[in-house]
């Protein structure tokens, strides 16, 4: 059924604009698409042409002449950030520094599927993150990428496992070997030693490594061969290694140099007790800047160094005017 509207003027604007509506042919689907163009001898303006169809079910709007132009839509938004559903406002920041951490992650061998699970954050949107590092991100799922840490929250299967990974080797250069780390770990053999470099691993058994680590980092272990190896093989022991730099990508051993360098295995044991070892200048100025942070007394660091009180103040005294001549700076 085709119902007709009566003829317009020349001069009108638009079919819309006395209130008349345009020709509509219903067919058996609904509205039929309008026609591409108006009639030429019609003198309307096509850019704001509207049937009864696009009137009404809003698929075919276009702009009027001088009309501002929509900024074309940037941003990658993930469906379960409940700040993309409607009624919510949302703050717009740069994919970058997600894009960076996600690159550092996957390089120390997390898999999008477990930083999926760790942020909550869609696969697809981990992805788009990677490869449109000129997008923008809601605030939220940016701060729930950024929170996918090298140290495993309560909630995460796994975790990366570089940390207990050094952990390993640290306890190894105090002398405890695979079987014996194991045992104090009430773990198998296999699970001590196959710990990798690079990838994840439970954080069950990454929990258990690191509360191990804290209870032996400061005793030596039975197998001195271990030592042996693990200094042959250049493993920092637990004094080279800040709790902050251990689980870090970026952390390093801290491992001064001297006229006769630092044995660190030898630092350790006497931070642990043992007196008959002759310690060089660097491995006692080692020694006096870990009392430095743990806050020892002069008594006590005069003791284990072997030296005088008033030797050891004027030692730190040095130790802690370099210090704020290298903050200043």
């Amino acid at each position: 059924m085709t119902v007709d509207s009566p003829a317009l003027p020349r001069t009108a604007r638009s079919p819309l604009a006395n209130g008349v509506r345009p020709a509509v042919t219903l067919g058996q689907t609904g509205f039929r698409s309008p026609p591409t163009s108006p009639p030429k001898s019609s003198g309307w303006y096509p850019d704001v042409a509207e049937t009864e169809c696009s009137a009404v079910l809003r698929m075919d709007v276009r702009r009027a002449p001088g009309a501002a132009v929509a900024p074309p839509q940037t941003s990658l938004r993930d469906p379960s950030d409940p700040t993309t559903r409607a009624g919510h406002a949302e703050e717009l920041v740069p994919v970058g520094a997600a894009a960076r951490h996600l690159r550092i992650l996957q390089d120390c061998g997390m898999s999008l599927t477990v930083a999926a699970e760790i942020s909550g954050v869609s696969q697809d949107t981990l992805v788009a993150v990677l490869h449109y590092p000129r997008r923008k991100i809601t605030a939220q799922t940016h701060a729930r990428l950024m929170s996918i840490g090298f140290v495993p929250r309560a909630h995460q299967s796994h975790t990366l496992s570089l940390g207990a990974h050094r952990r390993v080797q640290a306890l190894a250069a105090l002398g405890w070997d695979y079987p014996d780390l194991a045992a104090q770990c009430g773990l198998a053999t296999s699970q001590i030693s196959s710990v990798p470099a690079r990838g994840t691993i439970a954080t069950a058994l990454w929990v258990r490594i690191a509360q191990v680590y804290e209870e032996l980092s400061m005793t030596i272990g039975p197998a001195p061969r271990m030592q042996d190896f693990a200094r042959a093989l250049d493993w920092a022991p637990p004094l080279a290694w800040d709790d902050e730099d251990i689980d870090d990508p970026h952390g390093h051993p801290r491992r001064p140099v001297g006229t006769r360098g630092v044995d660190e295995v030898a630092v350790q044991r006497v931070l642990c007790g043992d007196r008959s070892i002759s310690l060089s200048r660097d491995e006692q100025r080692l020694i006096t800047e870990h009392a430095e942070q743990r806050a020892w007394s002069d008594e006590r660091l005069a003791e284990t160094l072997q030296m005088s009180v008033p030797t050891v103040m004027r030692r730190r005294g040095r130790i802690r005017l370099t210090h704020r001549v290298s903050a200043a700076r």
